[in-house]
């Protein structure tokens, strides 16, 4: 968490992640050897300026997939909210009115994943418990991801500070029931 001047931020997660990680660092290293053999066959007078503008591209690329962050942030005295990217000091991402949000909650996720061997002979699954700071409106039907934390306390944590600094209630998620009218749409 950050606290700058009026402006909360909470880490969500890295902008990419998983095996697809892997193979942004592979196409990072390369990109990094192709650049630095464009430029010294440039140096030499040998080379074209078509590797390293290719060279130049990957690593634009998979730096922004490496290096980029997703995160929350809540301007508390515009009651504004936004997710953005942030890269290098830069934040991407559209302002959104805080509108009828009005309490914070922590959620329990469970999630998993399964690798499976080149030969399909074995795999191996990878279970986590993620906790979730969302915000809510009253019906608890609409909710925004503020902070993602694998440890219980932190997101209590985080859904106090929430709570304290927009005056929200910190509840349990409780949404209403769907209208029998609403049902039929």
């Amino acid at each position: 968490m950050k606290n700058k001047g009026d402006i909360l931020e909470y880490k969500i997660e890295n902008s990419v992640n998983g095996g697809v990680r892997i193979l942004f660092w592979m196409m990072f290293v390369l990109s990094i050897g192709l650049f630095l053999s464009a430029v010294y066959d440039l140096a030499i007078g040998d080379g074209r300026i078509r590797p390293l503008i290719i060279a130049a591209c990957l690593l634009i690329i998979s730096t922004f997939s490496l290096f980029a962050i997703n995160v929350s942030q809540i301007n508390l005295k515009n009651r504004k909210k936004r997710t953005a990217n942030y890269l290098f000091g830069i934040y991407a991402g559209k302002w959104e009115s805080l509108g009828n949000f009005c309490d914070v909650t922590v959620l329990k996720k469970n999630m998993s994943s399964k690798i499976q061997s080149a030969g399909n002979v074995s795999s191996h699954t990878k279970k986590d418990v993620v906790y979730e700071v969302h915000i809510l409106n009253e019906t608890h039907r609409k909710k925004w991801l503020v902070a993602k934390t694998q440890n219980p306390e932190m997101a209590k944590i985080i859904r106090d500070d929430v709570a304290r600094e927009l005056n929200f209630t910190a509840t349990q998620y409780n949404p209403l029931p769907i209208s029998p009218r609403g049902r039929r749409r």
